[in-house]
């Protein structure tokens, strides 16, 4: 028995394709801390060995992996499980304070002086009324 084979148990009598079962196996291993971020994964012909199916097939579950996020190839080198895995960065982020010149409250005068320009403007008409001054 290697490393590998805790991590993958077809069942050729599913309705679920084989492709698709050691796709999800595969990515639960990743998920759940079994194959950590940055383990290399075995070659898709030890795979293919180990688990009796198809080299094809394997490749296929591979390039799926990959196409998601969840594992890298490295050329010349082999693939990877991904350091920051697609899931985690689906999760919500505390929203960020603004910076710069516009988080910063108005004044109430430069707050006047606006309503003041806009509410005299020619283009303005009488329709923006202030809350904070007498209406026109």
């Amino acid at each position: 028995m290697t490393a590998f084979d805790f991590l993958v148990h077809v069942d050729r009598s599913s309705s679920m394709s084989l492709r698709e079962q050691l796709y999800r196996m595969l990515r639960e291993a990743i998920l759940d801390g079994r194959l950590p971020g940055r383990a290399r994964l075995p070659s898709t012909r030890v795979v293919a060995q180990q688990t009796g199916l198809a080299r094809q097939t394997v490749v296929e579950a591979f390039e799926q992996l990959i196409a998601e996020g969840y594992a890298i190839p490295r050329q010349a080198s082999g693939t990877y499980v991904a350091e920051t895995l697609p899931d985690d960065l689906l999760e919500a982020k505390p929203k960020r304070k603004p910076t710069g010149p516009r988080s910063r409250p108005v004044s109430k005068w430069r707050r006047c002086r606006v309503t003041t320009l806009v509410r005299h403007h020619p283009a303005a008409g009488s329709c923006l009324a202030s809350a904070h001054s007498t209406p026109a």
